[in-house]
């Protein structure tokens, strides 16, 4: 079968991507989309730093594979990259289940990346729907409150912002359901309740049709509407040309 994307949401030390990887699953696609988070894994997965690291080191061979052949592999930044990546992030919101003992080992897995360390958002067309790929969404809000700062509301200029003390202040908003002051959370911090107004609908993004991120963990199944799919519930999704997601 054939998807447009293979989507894999918060790892956290986890070895889902197995089952995509390391075996045929089924599907076929030119674009693999990581939706970051790769380490900090939760106590009760029972998965170790050290686990998680090797977990993560075995994903960048398969990774590798997958550019060998061709494939188009995406790898943006969650909140628990950021606090070992940028000292500004880890300041002012970082710390949550940040290992300081492996910090030095966790940084360099992630700043070998080429470009990783920039990468907050992929955008893709899909029979004429503009889709961006964040951690954790955009919030039109949060975006407003730093349009002059942003621009133009793209992936490019979002990626941008990796680049500015500014720019990684911005990063560092948390609303109050995420411990936070601000009204709402950045694209790597907001969580699934930022995303609906009071009334319970979600409001659209300019330039784009429909978000996809995870961050905001659920037992087992997604939450998908109209305006977006928050895909962290430990499975990887099949997103096909009619904008279905199928579990892997």
């Amino acid at each position: 079968m054939l998807a447009e994307g293979i989507i894999f949401p918060d790892i956290h030390g986890r070895d889902f991507w197995k089952s995509v990887l390391c075996k045929d699953c089924g599907w076929e696609t030119d674009t693999y989309i990581f939706l970051g988070d790769f380490f900090d894994p939760y106590k009760f997965e029972h998965i170790s730093v050290p686990e998680a690291i090797d977990n993560f080191q075995q994903l960048m061979e398969a990774v590798k594979t997958l550019k060998r052949n061709g494939k188009e592999v995406v790898m943006v930044i969650g909140n628990h990259d950021a606090h070992y990546i940028n000292w500004i992030f880890d300041k002012h919101i970082g710390g949550v289940r940040k290992s300081r003992y492996y910090a030095d080992k966790i940084r360099s897995l992630l700043t070998s990346i080429p470009n990783f360390t920039h990468s907050l958002a992929y955008d893709m067309v899909i029979v004429n729907k503009r889709i961006l790929f964040t951690h954790a969404g955009v919030i039109p809000s949060w975006y407003n409150e730093h349009k002059n700062l942003i621009g133009d509301l793209t992936a490019e200029n979002l990626n941008k912002l990796t680049y500015s003390e500014g720019g990684w202040l911005s990063l560092s908003d948390a609303s109050w359901a995420r411990g936070g002051y601000d009204d709402t959370g950045s694209c790597i911090y907001a969580d699934l309740s930022d995303h609906f107004t009071d009334d319970g609908s979600v409001l659209p993004i300019p330039n784009y049709d429909y978000q996809i991120f995870g961050h905001t963990q659920q037992e087992k199944n997604p939450v998908i509407n109209n305006r977006f799919a928050m895909l962290d519930c430990r499975q990887a999704f099949a997103l096909t040309a009619d904008m279905t997601f199928h579990r892997i």
